[in-house]
């Protein structure tokens, strides 16, 4: 019983050891070369897995273009369902008619 209980304390210990969620500041606006920004919209979700390659090629276009694009992601119905214990819910819901009529597969 006692090697019951010491195994217990431990992974009760484990289990209530998580990381933090952590507020992300948004930048001051950058002031473009030109005179234009372009504003790229990603359709994502926080299940979607091919969002994570679409967001590498994202920040390469944003590291090649500095200060003349801003773009943000949207999370409608699709794929966007909040993992377990978290704080924040990011879906949006003007998206889904767009998602439910587009007639795609996936975002």
């Amino acid at each position: 019983m006692n090697q019951f209980i010491k195994i217990s304390v431990l992974f009760s210990f484990l289990f209530l050891m998580a990381c933090e969620e952590q507020c992300i500041k948004i930048p001051e606006a950058p002031t473009p070369p030109g005179g234009r920004i372009m504003l790229l919209e990603d359709y994502t979700g926080v299940n979607c897995v091919p969002c994570f390659g679409a967001n590498i090629l994202i920040e390469s276009v944003l590291d090649a273009n500095p200060n003349s694009i801003v773009t943000f992601g949207i999370h409608g119905d699709l794929q966007s369902e909040p993992v377990s214990g978290s704080t924040f819910d990011f879906r949006y819901p003007d998206p889904f008619e767009w998602e439910t009529n587009a007639n795609i597969i996936g975002k």
